[in-house]
């Protein structure tokens, strides 16, 4: 029988039912209806009014996956996925997004989920979001981290993202089919309701060690942080903006990046473009343009490897079109990374540690034919640190390129179409890279991309 996991998913990644009809997310219906989509408007904000966390959202509409995807992999594990809740060896645990995320409900939820495979242990998978919610978890119920054995997170927003002030200052726009459902406004509205949203911002980078992350500035130049300095709200969103970022000041405003001894896998994504810094201003906030090298398109990078601890090891990954079978398909999801795969085998399998190596395709550019292709790769060892003097050989059309990663975890190469033809499929190029160091190597890592 499979380990027993638990998962909490991020914002607002959680079904809102109001009985048994799920409110949020909400369907083209009710949008497209003037005195249905004001209804549903009127309904989210209000808090906690008579709405109620349902599930993790599984896809939205049956097209778009959410943690369908995630569900699918565990699924091919032999894990048993119920059509709604927990199933024998499966707790998802949703939760209200417009709490703050150490909201009452949800840690009563993520603790019964724990208790209900008592007395074996659990794995808690944490993704987004559920990083700042299960750490809000252990901290309200230390009792139950012996029921505890590891926790994997993706893409932890340990020290915040300014995805969420953005959500909140200018707000993201919805359509479907050529229909306009969600005004960018009426986003911000929407989230901007949200405590959890706040609780996202990047904390008082005067009572926290930000370490590299400065994703926020003053108009004077200086660290900020936007639950602190509220200048930026704009005119008329005071009433409801300004005592929801003080409350996530007040309660997340200090954080400390010890995560103590509990051992952890804590997964890092980059590749996808993520806002790496903004600047407040009077009822405004700058944001600079969103750069793939920052972030894994929602989490920055600097954020989501923020945590240390004891047993922690930061695992990186890059996003974009992976090859993860003998035929060449082009993913562009960090789920489905060889890297989670290997993270699986040995925290769900009890597989040996092996060092942990990647390469992908820039998602954008892997199906452009008039750009050159960023190939970003990953070399670390079993325990998330640097391979000693690694270097990766790029091998294409006869050719080999050298890559050097002086030391790090990451690194590069920028390969150009000219003369590259498709080789595995109709419209597919796949080629292969080496990789050595000092007392090991891994070769012919498979790349693919779409090529005339």
């Amino acid at each position: 029988m499979p380990k027993p996991v638990i998962f909490v998913p991020g914002f607002p990644a959680s079904e809102l039912l109001d009985g048994n009809t799920v409110v949020f997310p909400p369907s083209p219906g009710t949008l497209l209806d003037g005195a249905r989509k004001q209804a549903f408007f009127d309904t989210m904000r209000d808090i906690p009014g008579r709405l109620t966390a349902g599930g993790p959202i599984r896809s939205v509409l049956g097209i778009a996956k959410q943690a369908e995807t995630l569900y699918e992999l565990l699924a091919s594990r032999g894990y048993t996925i119920a059509a709604q809740g927990a199933s024998v060896d499966f707790g998802p645990v949703g939760w209200d997004w417009r709490l703050g995320v150490d909201a009452k409900p949800t840690m009563d939820a993520i603790a019964n989920a724990i208790k209900a495979f008592a007395p074996t242990k659990v794995v808690a998978i944490i993704h987004s979001t559920g990083a700042l919610v299960f750490r809000a978890f252990l901290a309200q119920h230390p009792e139950l981290i012996g029921n505890i054995e590891q926790v994997i997170s993706f893409g932890g927003a340990w020290c915040g993202t300014l995805e969420a002030l953005f959500a909140v200052h200018a707000g993201h726009s919805e359509g479907f089919l050529n229909f306009k459902l969600i005004t960018a406004d009426e986003g911000a509205d929407l989230i901007g309701h949200a405590q959890a949203a706040y609780d996202l911002f990047p904390p008082d980078p005067a009572r926290t060690d930000m370490g590299d992350v400065q994703l926020l500035h003053g108009a004077d130049g200086k660290p900020a942080g936007a639950a602190v300095d509220l200048s930026w709200i704009k005119a008329g969103r005071e009433g409801y903006a300004t005592p929801l970022a003080n409350a996530a000041n007040a309660r997340l405003g200090k954080r400390d990046r010890d995560f103590g001894s509990l051992p952890m896998t804590n997964v890092v994504g980059w590749g996808g473009p993520t806002w790496p810094a903004a600047t407040l201003s009077p009822h405004d906030v700058t944001f600079l343009p969103p750069d793939k090298e920052f972030g894994d398109s929602t989490v920055p990078f600097v954020s989501a490897s923020w945590i240390q601890g004891a047993n922690v090891r930061t695992i990186e990954i890059p996003i974009g079109a992976f090859v993860t079978d003998p035929v060449p398909d082009l993913h562009a999801h960090l789920w489905e990374s060889i890297v989670v795969k290997q993270v699986f085998d040995e925290v769900l399998g009890d597989a040996p540690r092996q060092s942990f190596i990647a390469a992908a395709a820039d998602s954008d550019e892997a199906i452009d034919l008039d750009s050159p292709v960023t190939i970003r790769m990953t070399a670390q060892s079993a325990d998330g640190q640097p391979l000693p003097n690694c270097k990766a050989i790029v091998k294409v059309n006869g050719g080999r390129t050298e890559m050097p990663f002086h030391g790090g975890k990451r690194a590069r190469v920028l390969l150009k179409r000219a003369g590259i033809q498709h080789n595995a499929a109709n419209d597919v190029f796949r080629f292969t890279i080496d990789f050595a160091w000092d007392g090991g190597s891994r070769n012919n890592v498979a790349v693919s991309f779409r090529s005339v």
